[in-house]
């Protein structure tokens, strides 16, 4: 066990001025401290760099707006320490979060997470927290996080991880962070859940998913399922594609219809048209009219039953 870890906090920074003295007391605040503290600033239009540097933080400072693969790729090639946690700078941090982490960081290379809250700063809906129990007896993670979400907040990575995988895809704007984490899995990292709450995600409406409009978030989303189609084998395409299936009728169902058609194509890449549990007809439309078809029947004809069902209901309807 290592009960004092040297792990290196990187923070990677667009526009965070304004966010980045409260990390900075939350970090002060940490029960173990971090041995080091990396910024590095895209390009920020506020006063990021120089709020960095008052705070006495190592700056990286970007000449272009690279987005935040990028950023943690520069922040991870310079870290010192044999740990990494990246953390956003708006988001919070227990103080007892490395103290909490720090014994399951040992000499096997494995990176270890808890679990997060996610809030919107405004509090436009209630909050959400995300806890994983039976991650504790994960052993395929690569189908865990085709299906789960999991803030990178939440982890402390070794750093040789990002040495073997390449670390993060520099193209993808949205995602990123999910692409890197099934790519990570299959590559063979290692990974151990922590049952703690002890990071909160910080939904803002001017964060760059928040701002990106919605065809090019979807288009990031379908880029992240492909890529993953392309570095899996087919036990783990099968997964994949079952999972967009649920997501694509998910989407389909409420509206969201770039991003059902996404995912639709994704499953149907895999060789998943349709539920395993799916009744006949739905199979044999599936394949002969496609999924996504076969969908907006079922969503009409959901309505349709819905809307006899009321009529039935009425005073008088009988």
């Amino acid at each position: 066990m290592n009960t004092a870890p040297r792990v290196s906090l990187l923070v990677p920074c667009y526009n965070a001025g304004k966010h980045l003295r409260g990390l900075a007391e939350q970090i002060a605040a940490q029960e173990l401290p971090f041995a080091e503290v990396i910024c590095y600033d895209d390009n920020s239009q506020d006063d990021t760099l120089e709020v960095a540097r008052d705070l006495g933080f190592s700056v990286i400072a970007g000449d272009t707006n690279r987005g935040a693969g990028f950023a943690r790729n520069r922040l991870w090639e310079s870290a010192a320490m044999p740990w990494i946690h990246f953390h956003d700078a708006d988001d919070t941090l227990s103080p007892r979060y490395l103290e909490k982490l720090a014994v399951y960081l040992g000499e096997e290379p494995a990176a270890v997470m808890c679990a997060f809250r996610k809030r919107w700063s405004g509090g436009e809906e209630a909050d959400l927290v995300y806890r994983y129990p039976d991650a504790g007896t994960e052993t395929d993670w690569i189908t865990f996080f085709i299906r789960h979400f999991v803030h990178l907040n939440a982890f402390i990575f070794p750093t040789e991880a990002l040495q073997t995988t390449g670390g993060f895809a520099e193209d993808l704007r949205i995602a990123e962070d999910r692409e890197f984490l099934v790519r990570a899995a299959a590559k063979g990292l290692r990974f151990t859940y922590v049952d703690e709450l002890l990071v909160d995600w910080v939904v803002h409406k001017d964060s760059t998913l928040g701002r990106a409009a919605e065809a090019i978030r979807w288009r990031y989303d379908g880029i992240f399922l492909r890529r993953c189609y392309d570095l899996l084998d087919l036990p783990h395409r099968k997964a994949l594609g079952e999972y967009a299936l649920y997501r694509g009728w998910w989407l389909f169902w409420t509206g969201v219809y770039p991003g059902a058609r996404e995912n639709i194509e994704v499953a149907q890449l895999c060789g998943v048209y349709h539920a395993d549990d799916a009744k006949l007809l739905e199979q044999l439309l599936s394949h002969t009219i496609g999924t996504l078809r076969c969908f907006a029947l079922k969503k009409g004809w959901a309505r349709l039953k819905a809307w006899l069902s009321a009529k039935h209901r009425m005073p008088g309807s009988e």
